[in-house]
């Protein structure tokens, strides 16, 4: 079963995919991110967050119809800003994501006039960046910590599919109006623990963690990531966070902006 919710100015196929433009290995990559099983998805049942901290019950309620089926993946199409050295540049973007595995995202954008396209990913346990200009590459990398820092995007991302936190391990967060969970991949010990904060309707505004990265292009480290919420794009059976804004708190500052344009889910 899946659900399309687009913006009005134009029709999709309702499958989740990656656009044509997407690099090919990129569209091979989204390939493997497909649910084990064809079985019909559970579906939502709010009681069923009984043991979860009161802020996780708050927002998973909040943003998932009761009886709605648990989606496991989700392709998203967005547009946006992103900081790249001191100038920001706009981008369009379309992403597949399967919390449970992995991710792709495809993006293009200009420098200058010149034109940059490519994709960050991680599926099959592999995490990998390839980025061209004007056709030839400009950024091609993998390894241990390529894949360590895309596990950590992954784990943030899980909250753009919130049927995929549903069973996650949950604990109070440091705070009122917080939680913690942890990110749990498919052949992998949960390692990320993300801290979200929810407003008193339920709406997820922030989430903070310790990522793994190296956002100033030497050497990798753990990171202050922190991404911040200014509204939700309805999805029909999910309220999905949007209005999105990235941030290193102690590496150079906000690099990120976006709003989704479309979510498919599946």
């Amino acid at each position: 079963m899946s659900a399309t919710i687009e913006r009005p100015e134009a029709a999709h196929p309702a499958v989740p995919h990656l656009a044509q433009w997407a690099p090919r290995r990129a569209r091979r990559m989204a390939h493997v991110l497909r649910p084990a099983s064809a079985a019909e998805p559970r579906a939502f049942d709010p009681a069923a967050l009984g043991d979860l901290p009161e802020p996780a019950r708050r927002w998973l309620t909040h943003a998932i119809t009761p009886g709605a089926p648990l989606a496991r993946r989700a392709a998203l199409k967005m547009h946006g800003e992103m900081r790249l050295g001191r100038h920001w540049h706009g981008f369009t973007a379309e992403q597949l994501l399967m919390p449970e595995s992995g991710f792709v995202w495809a993006a293009r954008t200009h420098v200058g006039h010149l034109p940059v396209s490519g994709f960050d990913a991680y599926a099959a346990g592999v995490g990998l960046m390839r980025w061209r200009m004007l056709g030839l590459p400009v950024q091609a990398d993998t390894g241990a910590d390529v894949t360590l820092s895309a596990l950590d995007r992954l784990a943030a991302e899980a909250t753009l599919v919130p049927t995929s936190l549903v069973a996650a391990t949950w604990r109070p967060g440091p705070d009122a109006d917080t939680a913690v969970y942890a990110h749990h991949v498919a052949g992998r010990h949960a390692r990320s623990h993300v801290t979200i904060r929810v407003a008193p309707d339920g709406q997820l505004r922030r989430l903070t963690m310790r990522r793994w990265a190296a956002p100033e292009g030497r050497h990798y480290r753990l990171h202050t990531f922190v991404v911040e919420f200014a509204r939700e794009f309805d999805a029909g059976t999910m309220l999905v966070p949007d209005g999105i804004a990235a941030t290193w708190a102690d590496a150079g500052g906000e690099f990120f902006r976006a709003s989704l344009d479309r979510v498919t889910l599946e």
